[in-house]
């Protein structure tokens, strides 16, 4: 049995939220503001028959020193028919400046995994899921204003399963840490540092473990106990007969239901007996990996929306851009030769512009889409010279 603590509260915000008076352009605050998503307890239970998931359905969101709770984030996903993953730590994060915003969150990805998997009508393994993750984690850190409060630690946890047709199956875990860089500027940069693994031996078949992610305080406790306690969480049917098992050591005898089951009450007991700043609570969503495919148990009705899958451009230099469909964080615009026609919306968030920066707009990008067009001008205007321009780009 293996638990892991991952503490959701690795990061907070940007200095520049500190109590000073917003900066401001043409009456646009120009401040980047910088919020992050957490805050979890997974559950992974493996019994003979194959593997149960279970999650809150608690997000965190911490902007500034002030936190804010939903009780819809989700946690678990199917990855084609085959594979399924928990997820725990940073699940999101979005940044704003200059009346541009941008968020990006671990689901996004995944959804999009999930997606391409039942399209080729290809089987993913948990080693593609946990890929998945470490790309996704490194977006979603990307959108984090650079000059944050942050400590080095972990920032994300992954547990995913897969299992094939004739029962073979795999089982990865991993940690992946918070790396704190200084740059040429003298502001910090966030990166993903290489993962942490943890294995699991199941290649011939799943056998009983348990791995908790978030907040596994709690289960670790009940499960580590000999018997029930005086809590009653421990006097439940299933724990009664999960201590029967561990005392006779036939834990490998553990049915799929029951495994539903143990995970279900750890998962409920974190909930009913954390304090409010864990951050756990809401539903439980329950799912099992078998040799027959995936299959929810349990699922909420109501789920957060995710951001739509994009390119996104990060601390780059920019010299020649068409900014329709444009998405960048931290680029550094001097110079630079930059057209809109408004045909899609632009984000630019916490850029720098100047030296012979010019924006040209299409003559009817403002009758398009009057509100990109305006925030491009008050952002850029005093830093590049503006013009509408009849003949094509550049």
């Amino acid at each position: 049995m293996r638990t892991a603590l991952l503490l959701g509260y690795v990061l907070l915000v940007a200095t520049a939220l500190d109590a000073q008076a917003p900066a401001t352009t043409q009456g646009i605050d120009v401040t980047p503001k910088s919020g992050v998503i957490h805050g979890t307890v997974d559950v992974v239970v493996s019994t003979k028959e194959g593997f149960v998931l279970a999650t809150d359905s608690r997000a965190t969101k911490t902007v500034g020193l002030e936190n804010s709770f939903t009780d819809d984030a989700q946690k678990l996903y199917t990855i084609g028919d085959r594979a399924a993953c928990v997820v725990a730590g940073l699940i999101g994060s979005e940044i704003g400046s200059s009346g541009f915003e941008l968020r990006d969150t671990i689901g996004t990805n995944l959804r999009l995994m999930d997606q391409s998997a039942r399209q080729r009508n290809s089987p993913s393994t948990a080693q593609d899921v946990a890929d998945s993750f470490e790309f996704g984690l490194s977006r979603v850190t990307g959108l984090l204003a650079p000059n944050i409060r942050a400590s080095p630690g972990l920032i994300g946890q992954v547990s995913a399963v897969s299992v094939n047709p004739d029962g073979t199956a795999e089982w990865v875990s991993f940690e992946l840490p918070l790396e704190i860089i200084p740059n040429d500027s003298g502001q910090i940069a966030l990166a993903v540092g290489r993962p942490i693994y943890h294995w699991h031996a199941v290649y011939l078949g799943p056998r009983f473990d348990v791995d908790v992610l978030g907040q596994p305080e709690i289960a670790i406790r009940m499960l580590s106990a000999q018997g029930p306690t005086t809590d009653h969480h421990t006097q439940t049917t299933i724990m009664r007969r999960y201590y029967w098992l561990k005392k006779w050591g036939r834990l490998d005898q553990l049915t799929l239901r029951e495994g539903v089951s143990l995970a279900r009450e750890l998962v409920q007991s974190t909930i009913d007996l954390s304090p409010p700043t864990a951050g756990v609570g809401g539903p439980i969503d329950i799912a099992v990996v078998t040799r027959n495919g995936v299959r929810w148990v349990q699922r909420k009705q109501t789920f957060a929306s995710l951001p739509r899958p994009h390119y996104r451009v990060f601390d780059s230099q920019v010299p020649l851009q068409d900014l329709d469909d444009f998405e960048c964080v931290r680029c550094d615009f001097t110079d630079a030769r930059l057209f809109y026609a408004g045909d899609a919306d632009v984000q630019l968030v916490n850029s720098k512009f100047g030296g012979s920066c010019r924006l040209a707009l299409a003559p009817d990008a403002e009758q398009k889409n009057p509100e990109a067009t305006a925030r491009l001008k008050a952002l850029m205007q005093g830093k590049c010279r503006i013009v509408v321009q009849d003949s094509n780009f550049p």
